[in-house]
Order: C-alpha cells, then sequence, then structure tokens
C-alpha cells in the first residue's frame, strides 16, 4: 500500500512503532512487526526523487508539488513537451489535485494532435481566465467602494441637511424669543410712560387744591 500525500508537511506516524507510545512492552519485546508506510510526500519530493519515475507519474507530481508557484510551475510546462499531450486521466488527477481553482474545459478544444490533451494551452487560458477574472473581481470592488462611498456622502450630507435645518430652526425660535421681548420692552415703556401721566396729572390736581 501506498499513501499519497499532498499537504504541506506529514505528521503523522510513519509505522506501527510510532503509533505506540514510546515505553510499551511490546516495543521493546522484539515479538513487534513494525511495519511501516510507504509514504510519499508529494509536496516535499525533491527533483532527484521525482525523477525516479520514469512514466507520467513525474510530471503529474512536479506539476502538484508546484503548483502555488504559477510562474515557476508556466516554465515547468513550456520546457517539457509532455504537457503538450497530456493523458486524460493524468490531466484529470493534475486539474483536481493542483488546487486549479475554478479551472474547467470543454477537452475537445484543448485536444492534442496525439489523442490527450493540450495542458500548455488549458493552462494559459486558465491563467488568463484567473486575470481576467481578477479585474473583474477588482472592477464590482471597485464599484462597491464607489457605492459606499457615494451612500456615505449621501447619508453626511442629509445629516448635515438636517443639521442646517435644526440651526435656522433655532435661529428662528431665537428671532422670535427676541422680538417678543423688545414687545415686552416696548410695553413697559408704554406703561412707565402712563404712570408718568398720571403721577403729573395727580401733582397737577393737588397743586389746584383739587
Amino acid at each position: 500500500t501506498i499513501v499519497l500525500y499532498y499537504g504541506d508537511r506529514w505528521d503523522g506516524p510513519k509505522s506501527i512503532g510510532d503509533m505506540l507510545d514510546a515505553d510499551t512492552d511490546l516495543k521493546s519485546s522484539g515479538y513487534l512487526q513494525n511495519y511501516r508506510i510507504n509514504l510519499i510526500e508529494v509536496n516535499n519530493m525533491s527533483d532527484e526523487e521525482l525523477d525516479r519515475f520514469k512514466t507520467d507519474v513525474k510530471q503529474v507530481f512536479k506539476f502538484i508539488r508546484n503548483r502555488k508557484d504559477k510562474e515557476k510551475m508556466s516554465g515547468i510546462i513550456e520546457k517539457d513537451p509532455y504537457y503538450s499531450n497530456v493523458e486524460k486521466t493524468a490531466h484529470d488527477m493534475m486539474a483536481v489535485y493542483g488546487g486549479l481553482r475554478g479551472y474547467k474545459i470543454n477537452e475537445a478544444d484543448y485536444r492534442s494532435e496525439g489523442g490527450g490533451i493540450n495542458m500548455c494551452k488549458a493552462w494559459d487560458d486558465w491563467r488568463e481566465d484567473g486575470r481576467n477574472e481578477g479585474r473583474k473581481e477588482g472592477r464590482e470592488a471597485e464599484r462597491i467602494n464607489t457605492e459606499r462611498e457615494r451612500r456615505r456622502a449621501e447619508k453626511a450630507e442629509a445629516e448635515t441637511q438636517k443639521a442646517e435645518e435644526k440651526v435656522k430652526k433655532a435661529e428662528a425660535e431665537t428671532q422670535k424669543a427676541e422680538e417678543k421681548v423688545k414687545k415686552a420692552e416696548a410695553e413697559t415703556q408704554k406703561a412707565e410712560a402712563e404712570i408718568k401721566r398720571l403721577r403729573e396729572r395727580v401733582a397737577q390736581l393737588e397743586a389746584a387744591g383739587m
């Protein structure tokens, strides 16, 4: 049994002995057949290890190993003629385990002269689609930000207008209060004038002996 691991680093046991506690009697008794798993960590294989494979397994593993470095992967695909005529099973494995998000092709459009799939063209088109999608997402994000800023500006303008209306209302009420004060002062002056006139009249009557 061979275990193919596509994660970053295998941190599990690699043998039956690794699964047992270090101080267990069975581990030191000599009776334990310490079977090891045949583990292949694809992401951590060196070029020398990959070159041991003489079939398309080498190209498949190399594709998966370098999937996170798109520029390096592009160089590998361009230099290796294998990728211009990839068998369907190998192509499907690279598509699934290579992390090609959103990758979906019409195989007839990428059929090579040898009957396989032209992964070079499929890879280039996938990357271009990714760039276009990125541009589209960027434009959409810009549109959303613009709309958000427009709404913020409208809200700020509405709040400013509301505040200005409150100020105008307060000014109008202040002016109205001032007018009331002036009216009250005028009435006070009028009353004081009437009192003065009456006092003068009383004084005149008293002076006349009446």
